[in-house]
């Protein structure tokens, strides 16, 4: 089993599964499925940086548990039915839980509980991120007013605007004075066109 690991760590190829929502000739594979169809899928490059099995129940039908850290793309479902193939049977998952989402995290998460009693206190806001809170992987940009009226109108941004320690391309975050989020811009080319624009 240890080597069969070995094998999916790091970058790998995955070929997307025919329930997947990734388009082939503007069609969503899933739809694909739905009727009866399937068709060529071309194998995508993802990363698997953490793959370690947890428990292992032996059985007529062994069931495993594996901790996973993944790139954005990859398919879990997917890696374990491979895993599988190489160990010369099938799988599926029974079971998937989130642990993390960049440095959003679980560990960080409320109880029901917790959120019940921030309700029954009138303190349920206190459990809410901010827009602009949950999205700190972003670099964030802090605009001026007449800027961020721009930019809540979805206005594209030129090179002149664009502080120069920003990344290349990628996507940002656009932030008022108070550190309200305005708008998530792309950087391209080194202009900056909106993706999502919230006022």
């Amino acid at each position: 089993m240890a080597a069969v690991l070995d094998r999916f760590r790091g970058p790998i190829l995955q070929v997307p599964p025919m329930v997947s929502a990734r388009k082939v000739e503007g069609k969503r594979l899933y739809e694909m499925a739905r009727e009866g169809g399937e068709v060529e899928r071309e194998a995508r490059a993802v990363t698997i940086s953490r793959l370690e099995m947890v428990e292992f129940a032996p059985c007529d039908y062994p069931e495993v548990t594996f901790d996973v850290t993944c790139s954005t793309g990859t398919y879990v479902r997917t890696l374990a039915d491979d895993i599988a193939r190489a160990l010369g049977g099938r799988a599926h998952l029974i079971e998937l839980r989130r642990l993390a989402n960049g440095s959003l995290d679980v560990a960080d998460a409320l109880t029901i509980e917790q959120l019940e009693t921030l309700a029954e206190e009138g303190r349920f806001d206190a459990a809410v991120l901010t827009p602009a809170a949950g999205l700190p992987d972003l670099v964030g940009v802090v605009v001026d007013a007449q800027t961020a009226a721009a930019v809540g109108h979805g206005v594209a941004l030129g090179p002149g605007w664009l502080p120069a320690d920003l990344p290349p391309d990628g996507p940002i975050r656009v932030l008022d004075g108070d550190g309200r989020l305005v708008a998530v811009y792309r950087v391209e080319a080194g202009r900056a066109r909106p993706e999502v624009v919230f006022s």
